[in-house]
């Protein structure tokens, strides 16, 4: 399993940020995008602990597939492999991966679009949900290597909206975001790295983030063990969330 680092740092190199950013829909009516943000020794305590969650699970049971890719909505929709897996294990496994993202030193920045109230709005010209997503969210994590006097490296997931993600961010670069506050991102390095999820922890520690915020302003639960579990789930890492910001 691969880290930031391992591929892009050199040990003299100074001091850099890595932002691992992950997207999700619901049906419609809501576009979620997460950053898990930290320095070299930050985002490798939390690989390393995603790690050890794995093995634990994987040599206990036999049913999981040694290594395997924390993908949430498989491991709750019990799709894929995950369709054999029992669901006591699931939720445990999941448990495990939200604890560690709460025991870590890493910061999480959350965006969430209300699709629905952003067209209640009436706006003669408005921009896709997406976009906006992508724009405050990579302007919140601007800040936050400004803030620490640093320069960040984005990484995301390599599927079909790469190329937008990519197009986007060189178009603020040169001509700034847009908004009164508009800012040219000067400390996100150019390009967008896009990776194999599978490959990067910390990945599936956004992607992690990224469903449990979007299950939580979604998804009303109808069995109270479920909802006590979400509930769980969210407190035991809701420290690590620098920002949560939800609009309209």
């Amino acid at each position: 399993m691969s880290t930031p680092t391992s591929s892009t740092s050199k040990p003299d190199e100074p001091p850099h940020l890595w932002a691992f950013v992950d997207e999700s829909e619901r049906a419609g009516t809501h576009y979620f995008m997460s950053a898990v943000v930290g320095n070299r020794e930050e985002l490798e305590e939390l690989g390393a602990a995603l790690e050890a969650v794995v093995a634990k699970h994987a040599q206990s049971s036999p049913e999981l597939l040694h290594g395997f890719e924390i993908h949430a909505s498989e491991i709750m929709n019990h799709l894929k492999f995950w369709n054999r897996v029992p669901q006591r294990l699931r939720f445990k496994i999941m448990e495990d991966v939200y604890k560690a993202i709460g025991e870590s030193r890493v910061c999480v920045f959350v965006e969430c679009i209300r699709i629905k109230g952003l067209e209640a709005r009436g706006y003669r010209h408005t921009y896709p949900a997406r976009e906006i997503a992508l724009q405050w969210l990579l302007e919140k994590v601007n800040n936050h290597a400004r803030s620490r006097g640093l320069r960040v490296t984005v990484y995301a997931d390599n599927h079909h909206t790469a190329p937008d993600s990519e197009t986007k961010l060189r178009d603020y670069a040169q001509n700034g975001t847009i908004g009164y506050r508009s800012t040219k991102l000067t400390e996100i390095t150019q390009p967008i790295v896009f990776v194999d999820s599978g490959r990067y922890r910390q990945l599936q520690a956004a992607d992690a983030c990224t469903y449990l915020c979007n299950r939580v302003l979604t998804i009303v639960e109808t069995d109270p063990r479920a909802a006590a579990m979400k509930t769980k789930w969210h407190d035991s890492w809701k420290d690590r969330i620098s920002i949560n910001h939800v609009w309209p």
